[in-house]
């Protein structure tokens, strides 16, 4: 919910890919401990480009040494039926190839390239009677036990990718599965069924793309994965910024301001510097005021989701907008405890972060700016 959009008018300058390129030690540290390790937990705030930074290395990986790389994003498994589709066409894509899967999935058979249809022929040789149900545009909802058998059919077609081809697989979003108003499945049954399989499949990977809020489910004492590596990904510095606009430095030149408003939230950043190219002659100041008018709706839509997630989440976030201590300014709390389950879960959503211990911020500057007044 902290995302922002930008407009197609603002397009042609990929600050985003730029900046991408500039953080390539953490892409060389992620792929490092990739091929190093069985399972690794890759943990950062929302939007700090984990997903991003995770695809670069995984996609690097599948050019250079022909490896498998297969990604299941839990922001879309609402139930178990989604859990097992998902799980099923992220299986049949690694096999497939990124360009062939696009054809399978968008395209009638008859309309498919030669190379297309043989990596159609090894995907369904992976997964069987599933894989119709695996490319179909959603999925048709399975009872209890059918979802518990597509689960187990996933299982068994993951360690048949990784026996003679080194797989990636990484599960992302975990946290996801956490929102109210209940998990749709056990988290910790997944991770204890992804530590079997990797323990069974000498040449499967994992990457566990977690929120610092609940990476204790993960790496936690009690977590399937206790004690695994961490990579810690934070959002990129000012110097990583700077390399990024190395060949615009009349940008460069201005970055500090930049980031002084924008706190260095990505989208809110890039969206910034494309204000600044497409009027150079406007103020740092204006352009961002100019672009807060254009989030009106956005900043209800994260007032009414922090609303959604607890029932003190509208308060505490405009308490933060105008600079406020959630802890003093929720009247209808019934103990900072209250106070505290709201934040985490404003936290894990991505609308609020949590720069150090005890010190909360909107993590969107133009909602700050328009809830703040």
């Amino acid at each position: 919910m902290s995302t922002v959009s930008l407009p197609a008018g603002l397009e042609g300058h990929d600050f985003g890919g730029a900046l991408l390129s500039a953080r390539s030690s953490e892409v060389e540290l992620i792929t490092e401990r990739l091929l190093s390790e069985r399972a690794i937990a890759v943990v950062g705030e929302f939007g700090v480009g984990k997903t991003r930074l995770l695809d670069r290395a995984t996609t690097e990986l599948r050019l250079a040494s022909h490896m498998r790389a297969a990604t299941i994003d839990l922001r879309d498994a609402a139930s178990d039926t989604r859990l097992a589709w998902r799980w099923m066409r992220a299986l049949a894509a690694a096999v497939a190839g990124p360009i062939a899967f696009s054809h399978m999935s968008s395209l009638p058979d008859s309309m498919w390239p030669g190379t297309t249809r043989a990596a159609a022929l090894e995907a369904r040789r992976l997964l069987g009677a599933h894989f119709d149900w695996a490319l179909a545009e959603q999925p048709t909802r399975l009872s209890a036990a059918e979802a518990r058998e597509a689960r187990a059919a996933a299982r068994a077609a993951t360690l048949a990718c990784a026996r003679d081809v080194t797989t990636v697989l990484t599960v992302d979003h975990l946290e996801a599965t956490l929102d109210p108003p209940r998990p749709p499945f056990d988290v910790s049954d997944l991770l204890w069924e992804l530590r079997a399989l990797s323990q069974e499949a000498e040449r499967l990977h994992l990457a566990l793309v977690v929120h610092p809020a609940v990476a204790d489910v993960v790496v936690g004492p009690k977590g399937a994965y206790a004690g695994a590596p961490i990579v810690d990904v934070a959002l990129p510095r000012a110097a990583v910024w700077r390399d990024a606009l190395a060949n615009r430095p009349e940008l460069a030149r201005s970055l500090d301001d930049v980031l002084q408003r924008t706190g260095g939230h990505i989208p809110s950043t890039v969206l910034l510097l494309h204000a600044l190219v497409t009027d150079p002659d406007t103020s740092i100041g204006r352009a961002f005021d100019a672009l807060a008018t254009t989030q009106v709706e956005h900043a209800n839509r994260c007032l009414m989701n922090a609303s959604a997630l607890h029932r003190l989440g509208g308060q505490v976030l405009a308490a933060l907008a105008r600079g406020d201590l959630p802890y003093r300014a929720t009247p209808d709390a019934r103990s900072p405890r209250d106070v505290n389950q709201a934040l985490r879960a404003l936290w894990r959503a991505g609308l609020v972060t949590r720069p150090q211990e005890r010190r909360w911020e909107i993590a969107n500057p133009y909602v700050a700016r328009l809830l703040g007044g």
